[in-house]
C-alpha cells in the first residue's frame, strides 16, 4: 500500500479483502461543535450568505466495482439568506442505481447546543420535469432534510452515503467542484481503490 498526497486530494490504493466497504473516518459531535464555535467571523466573508466550514468527500471502489460515495458537510449561516438556502437540505439521487443512507444530521446553535434531526424531518420528493421520462430517470428522488431550531447564525451538519446497487462498470469517471457561491474553509477528497486499478486524477484551479 502506498499514499500519494495532493493539496486538495489524495489517492489511497487499498487491497479490499472483504465485501464490506470501509467508511469515512468519523468526527464526534464535540469536534463539529468546536469547528462551528470557531468559525471565521462574518467580517472575513462579509458578502457570503453562508460558509462551508468542512466539506469531506470519500469515494470507495471495491474490486468487484461496487461504489460507495460518502459526504460530510458543516455549513455556517451568516445571514437569513444562508439559513433559507440550507434549512431544507436536498440530496438528489437515482434509486435505480444507488441506495442512500443518512448517517447523521443536526443543527448547532450559536451557544453550541445540538438539535438532532428526527425521522419526521426527513422526507422524499421527486424533481420536477421527469414525468414521462425513461424508467431510470423516473426513479430519480430527492431526500429533503429539514433542520430544526435554526437561527441566522446556526451551523448545520450532515453526513450521508450512497452505495451502488450493482457494478457501475470500469473505467469510471467523476469530478468534484470544490467551491460554488460560498467560501470553503476546509475541503478533503479521499479515493479508496484496489491496487489493481489505475487511477488518473487532476486538480484544476
Amino acid at each position: 500500500m502506498h499514499r500519494r498526497f495532493h493539496y486538495i486530494s489524495f489517492v489511497l490504493p487499498l487491497l479490499l479483502l472483504t465485501s464490506s466497504l470501509p467508511g469515512m473516518e468519523q468526527l464526534g459531535e464535540n469536534k463539529i461543535v468546536d469547528i462551528a464555535l470557531n468559525a471565521p467571523s462574518k467580517q472575513r466573508f462579509p458578502d457570503a450568505k453562508a460558509v462551508i466550514l468542512l466539506d469531506r468527500w470519500e469515494y470507495t471502489i471495491s474490486p468487484d466495482s461496487i461504489h460507495q460515495v460518502e459526504y460530510m458537510r458543516a455549513i455556517k449561516f451568516q445571514s437569513y439568506g444562508g439559513m433559507k438556502k440550507y434549512e431544507n437540505y436536498q440530496i438528489s439521487y437515482n434509486s435505480h442505481w444507488w441506495d442512500l443512507e443518512l448517517l447523521s444530521a443536526y443543527s448547532i446553535s450559536s451557544d453550541g447546543k445540538i438539535n438532532q434531526v428526527d425521522s419526521t424531518q426527513i422526507n422524499y420528493t421527486k424533481p420536477r420535469g421527469i414525468e414521462g421520462a425513461a424508467t431510470q430517470y423516473v426513479k430519480t428522488k430527492v431526500m429533503v432534510v429539514s433542520f430544526p431550531a435554526l437561527e441566522d447564525s446556526s451551523t448545520v451538519f450532515i453526513h450521508y452515503k450512497f452505495t451502488s446497487k450493482g457494478k457501475l462498470g470500469y473505467p469510471y469517471a467523476f469530478d468534484k467542484v470544490i467551491a460554488g457561491t460560498e467560501p470553503v474553509c476546509k475541503f478533503e477528497l479521499t479515493v479508496n481503490y484496489p491496487q489493481s486499478f489505475n487511477i488518473i486524477y487532476r486538480a484544476l484551479n
